[in-house]
């Protein structure tokens, strides 16, 4: 199922055939006869999602549902944002249900779809730097404990009531959003009160993304966009990891991210 959707991030499928083919295999999961655009009672129980989404997912997904006088109605921009974190919200719910059973799942609603930006707050173009300085600390400061625990004899295990195993990824995470509103305040003067680090790349102007798309691609061919939405909400995740939700860690990868970012601030500054 992942293989449809990363043909999809890559442009080799299309979003409503994935999200179809994700429900047929939701139903087929959980004894429903793959197809029917009803009877979401026990996908909804198993994988934690409200009946709601899965029914929105099917419409909007359902090239014969979108027909107007004849015509397929193209999917809105709304709506496409809505099937994308769907779609890859309910294949982490599956993933969790079969390589973690024992982790207990939230329940994924309606109105969690898509993520709404906050408003921005504006601040003097002069505070980047001191926003920028901050990001580079938590950088240094994250890659510095995960060396330390690199080299510990016998090698470190990650553990979710471990404060040294959770420390690393909320540093790296709030690196992150540190360096995103400090391009933001150089960009505009404005910033988004917010965690989610995909909204707050998406308020970066055109020019302040070309750059970090340059900088990626010569550097480790990191697709930005990509990678923070899939780590979005890991600042707030990894605070509350102790409630079961199982958590992708990769602190050299995230490094790589925050060099990116980090070097887009101080090449134009």
């Amino acid at each position: 199922m992942y293989q449809r959707w990363d043909d999809y991030r890559k442009g080799r499928d299309q979003l409503d055939s994935v999200a179809h083919f994700q429900l047929t295999e939701l139903q087929r999961t959980v004894g429903q006869v793959p197809g029917s655009g009803s009877g979401w009672e026990n996908a909804a129980e198993e994988y934690r999602i409200k009946e709601a989404v899965l029914k929105k997912i099917w419409k909007l997904s359902s090239k014969h549902v979108r027909r107007a006088n004849g015509k397929e109605a193209p999917l809105q921009p709304e709506e496409q944002r809505f099937l994308e974190e769907a779609t890859y919200a309910i294949f982490m719910q599956m993933w969790i249900k079969a390589h973690a059973p024992d982790e207990a799942l939230a329940w994924i609603t309606v109105s969690d779809l898509p993520r709404k930006p906050r408003e921005q707050v504006e601040l003097p173009r002069k505070e980047a730097q001191t926003l920028f300085a901050a990001g580079k600390q938590l950088r240094q400061t994250a890659n510095d404990l995960y060396q330390m625990l690199e080299r510990q004899t016998p090698p470190y295990r990650f553990n979710r009531f471990a404060g040294q195993s959770i420390c690393v990824p909320v540093m790296q995470a709030l690196a992150a959003e540190y360096l995103l509103k400090a391009l933001s305040v150089r960009d505009s003067g404005t910033y988004r009160q917010e965690h989610d680090l995909f909204n707050l790349y998406e308020a970066l102007s055109s020019e302040t993304k070309d750059r970090i798309a340059a900088l990626s691609t010569s550097h480790n061919r990191l697709d930005m966009p990509e990678f923070l939405n899939a780590h979005w909400n890991d600042f707030v995740k990894w605070r509350y990891v102790m409630e079961g939700r199982l958590v992708d860690s990769n602190p050299p990868e995230f490094d790589r991210a925050l060099a990116v970012l980090s070097e887009a601030f101080e090449n134009d500054s």
